[in-house]
């Protein structure tokens, strides 16, 4: 019985440890918590249309974190994971700006819907700088990389 704890509070310390002592753990939990403000904002609108951006994006950061955390990326070797991290943290970015203007610039907005949007666009704000900080590590590991030239 205490063998099958171990490994559960092994996982969960990884994921404090990560949160803790990184920067990327910091931003990523940051990130998870403001979505969370989010969906439960829209959750709570009488117009709750926008409520899938929220989800969508906070399921995607749960799931990177918890790759990031667990250091599976060096299981799976064939999926770029700086990469999927850009894609995934530029497309938040845009996407919880654009549902937040849409969200406060509406007429019918209520004020759930209108608290969602601001906290949307703290989190587009989050979102974009860890677009930038993995763009600049995308650029350092590029400017590290050995050149290969190929042979005729």
């Amino acid at each position: 019985m205490a063998e099958e704890a171990a490994p559960q509070n092994n996982t969960m310390q990884k994921m404090i440890d990560y949160t803790t002592s990184t920067r990327k753990g910091g931003i990523l939990m940051a990130e998870i918590v403001l979505s969370i403000i989010v969906v439960i904002c829209f959750a709570v609108s009488v117009f709750g249309y926008y409520i899938l951006a929220g989800v969508w994006e906070l399921i995607s950061t749960i799931i990177i974190f918890i790759i990031f955390s667990l250091e599976l990326q060096t299981t799976f070797r064939f999926i770029n994971f700086q990469w999927t991290d850009f894609f995934r943290a530029i497309s938040s970015c845009l996407l919880f700006f654009i549902v937040s203007i849409i969200c406060v610039a509406s007429k019918w907005s209520d004020t759930p819907q209108i608290v969602g949007g601001v906290f949307g666009f703290l989190a587009s704000l989050l979102y974009g700088h860890d677009t930038y900080l993995i763009l600049t590590e995308i650029r350092a590991s590029k400017d590290s990389a050995p050149v290969m030239i190929a042979s005729i």
